[in-house]
């Protein structure tokens, strides 16, 4: 070896039971006795055999100088199947010149009796480090604002398997941040659960979130400095042949698209054959979703001078910013803006008109999806001459998506007939002589008007005078009958009754014959 390069020397223990083993690294040196290694030793997890047996390997990295020529390293392995511990030694050769593409090789096979179930074959081997190439980022076209998203990168043909994966978040205008962090050689003991496949090493490491790993440990960030909702899940497989590993690093962001439209994120790779990091980075292209819009409620019967309420539901977008206008066109196609609500703010340009906007908020149990579901209420008395054959529109802009949507309405406005009380044509009433009984009916629209006239339950026959419009668009007219009093009318009633559009039930005025002159 040459001085100053790194080496990983590799014990293995394969087909043993039970499944607790000890592994002992030791140096000696010339003239100073020997010394137990405890920096720079890692190992497995121990690996199930389809035979109930287990395999495990321990791993060595030394750096030697010149000083190191001629030391020994010795792999110590107990196990309760062997009566003494089993040893393997290399003498290390350190020298100034370079040697090939594997730097040095030794190899040894101890054959040793095997009691029922006991231990195979131990070896040892130096290979030299191979850097990690780095794939680009896949997965970070047209995101979704608050929707989580997977990304993925391929790390491939490295060696050792230690290495150091960590994200970084650059905002428009901003900084770098650092926003995650995975080291391999922190994964070690129960929090990095091991299966064997074939003759490939999977190593999935648990998920974190919301933080930075770094040792194995998360520190959470407050919520002033959490840059982006992000999970990291590498999968690491080593070929046992070679001792080359390849990492499928998943990455799992839920961007925001009012942070992190346009923000670069980058993998960064760190490993001992690398001189400095790696990377490679990608755009975040985050997008928002358009808001859908209901025809707009409002009553069926619509009446003059009552209040009344139009409601226009806008549900389904994100993010939350939004405009809302409502206007009315006339018939002559002439637009008028009437209000305008924007992000939390009301405009109302005619004080004739109320505004209220409501959001609806979230069940108990429901999933959270961060869609919005947003009820923009007008609420105003309308008039037939002003408002009748109108068109009202509800009409959206969503920022994000810069999405512009409208609902219209056209105006139907009724008005109630107003009934004056029955007149008649004689303050004095004799017995026999015909009378004329009449009622003005008026301010009603639409024109058609259906009048009848009883007496009690007997229906009566009636005059109408042609109905006439008035100043402000609607109608009266009025409506007569004559009659001719018995002394039995005394006390009956009679009644001018009216159906009309705006009516669920006919209305109606009565007079009652009270008395009759002789």
């Amino acid at each position: 070896m040459e001085p100053g390069t790194e080496a990983t020397v590799t014990c293995e223990a394969d087909e043993f039971y039970p499944k607790d083993i000890t592994f002992q690294w030791i140096k000696y040196q010339r003239g100073s006795g020997n010394v137990p290694l405890q920096k720079g030793v890692s190992y497995t997890h121990p690996i199930d055999n389809k035979d109930g047996t287990f395999n495990q390997s321990s791993f060595l990295r030394i750096n030697p100088t010149l000083e190191d020529n001629g030391n020994v390293y010795s792999c110590n392995v107990s196990h309760r199947s062997m009566g003494t511990d089993l040893q393997l030694n290399i003498t290390l050769s350190v020298t100034e010149k370079k040697t090939g593409s594997i730097i040095g090789a030794i190899t040894a096979t101890l054959a040793v009796a095997i009691i029922s179930i006991g231990i195979g074959i131990l070896g040892c081997m130096i290979l030299k480090k191979e850097p990690p190439k780095l794939s680009p980022i896949t997965g970070a076209e047209h995101l979704v604002h608050m929707n989580e998203a997977t990304l993925s990168c391929q790390i491939s043909g490295f060696r050792p398997k230690p290495i150091r994966i960590t994200l970084c978040l650059q905002r428009n205008g901003g900084e770098v941040m650092e926003i995650y962090s995975w080291d391999s050689e922190a994964q070690t003991g129960s929090a990095a659960p091991v299966a064997h496949h074939g003759d490939e090493q999977r190593v999935v490491i648990a998920p974190e979130r919301e933080g930075l790993m770094g040792n194995g440990n998360v520190q959470y960030l407050p919520p002033a400095q959490r840059a982006l909702r992000v999970e990291m899940v590498p999968v690491i497989k080593t070929s046992k042949s070679h001792r080359i590993s390849n990492c499928q690093c998943t990455i799992r962001i839920t961007p925001d698209i009012e942070e992190d439209d346009g923000a670069e994120l980058t993998v960064r790779v760190t490993h001992s054959a690398l001189r400095g990091p790696i990377s490679k980075s990608c755009r975040l292209e985050v997008r928002g979703v358009k808001p859908n819009i209901c025809k707009i409620v409002s009553p069926l019967r619509i009446l003059q001078g009552e209040s009344l309420t139009l409601t226009c539901p806008i549900y389904g977008f994100k993010p939350k910013p939004l405009s809302v206008t409502w206007l009315k066109v006339d018939s002559g196609g002439q637009e008028t803006e009437l209000l305008c609500w924007d992000r939390g703010t009301t405009d109302i340009r005619d004080p004739k008109y109320l505004h209220e906007l409501a959001e609806n908020e979230k069940q108990e149990g429901e999933e959270e999806d961060h869609l919005n579901y947003f009820l923009s209420n007008v609420t105003l008395k309308p008039t037939v001459r002003g408002d009748h054959g109108a068109q009202y529109v509800c009409r959206t802009h969503h920022y994000a998506t810069g999405e512009r949507a409208e609902k219209r309405m056209e105006m139907q406005v009724l008005a109630v007939p107003q009934l004056d009380p029955i007149q008649t044509s004689s303050d004095i009433i004799p017995v026999g002589k015909e009378i004329k009984l009449s009622c003005r009916i008026h301010s009603f629209y639409p024109q058609p008007l259906n009048i009848s006239w009883y007496k009690e339950d007997e229906i009566l026959i009636s005059t109408n005078t042609q109905i006439i419009p008035e100043d402000n668009g609607l109608f009266h007219g009025t409506s007569c009958i004559t009659y001719r009093p018995s002394v039995r009318d005394i006390g009956k009633s009679f009644r001018c009754e009216v159906s009309h559009e705006s009516l669920q039930h006919p209305k109606c005025v009565s007079w009652e014959l009270k008395h009759l002159e002789v």
